[in-house]
């Protein structure tokens, strides 16, 4: 379940990235011309401090939890090519024991440490975007966890917030599943550890991210 949670979080933050180096900086869009991906171009690196990734859990049927990766890193390359990874062992599920467990039996993070979300952008994709305005985008892209990677979609909202800095909301659920990762057995340990009679295999991920570029 908290494997599913990591996924949706890095597919969310994916979808930041490619917005983010998407944006142009043409000053007034009325009078200047559509700029071109050479000039869209440009790294671009989340602004950690400014953004949150949770998930809710749910367990014996009918108990929701909000749960957290307090370490996220992620940029945008000058070739269009994003990344943002989750750094597995800062989950925080604001109970010590559980953020212990997911760390060592359902992520294994001495082994798989980080979760990575990757894909290829079309810089020229935003750019008549001025600041203050949104747009809505749909980002096919990579994750790997757990030793395995597949493939997904995230839908996504991209505000233009100045020059250098730009927001990324999910504007609907990601949902993955533990079996596309290998996660199955864990989860199953997890809810066996807990004494739980069950643990739902889907979670819904909600991603606020900020991405800033050098001015």
């Amino acid at each position: 379940m908290t494997r599913r949670l990591n996924s949706l979080a890095l597919s969310l933050a994916l979808a930041c990235v490619t917005a983010v180096s998407a944006c142009t900086d043409a000053a007034d869009p009325s009078d200047a011309p559509r700029a071109t991906e050479v000039e869209l171009a440009s790294p671009w690196t989340l602004a950690s401090d400014a953004s949150a990734l949770t998930y809710l859990s749910i367990k014996s049927g009918n108990v929701a939890e909000v749960n957290t990766f307090g370490t996220l890193n992620g940029s945008v390359g000058e070739d269009g090519s994003a990344e943002i990874s989750i750094d597995l062992d800062s989950v925080n599920t604001n109970v010590d024991i559980r953020n212990e467990r997911m760390r060592n039996v359902f992520f294994e993070t001495d082994a798989y440490p980080t979760a990575t979300a990757s894909t290829t952008l079309d810089l020229g994709t935003f750019a008549d975007l001025e600041i203050g305005e949104s747009a809505d985008v749909v980002v096919r892209f990579d994750l790997a966890l757990h030793g395995e990677t597949a493939g997904y979609d995230i839908d996504a909202k991209v505000t233009r917030l100045g020059a250098n800095r730009v927001s990324v909301d999910n504007t609907a659920p990601l949902i993955l599943y533990p079996d596309d990762f290998n996660l199955l057995d864990g989860l199953g340990e997890l809810q066996a550890l807990a004494g739980l009679n069950s643990i739902t295999p889907v979670v819904p991920v909600n991603v606020s991210l900020v991405f800033e570029r050098a001015g």
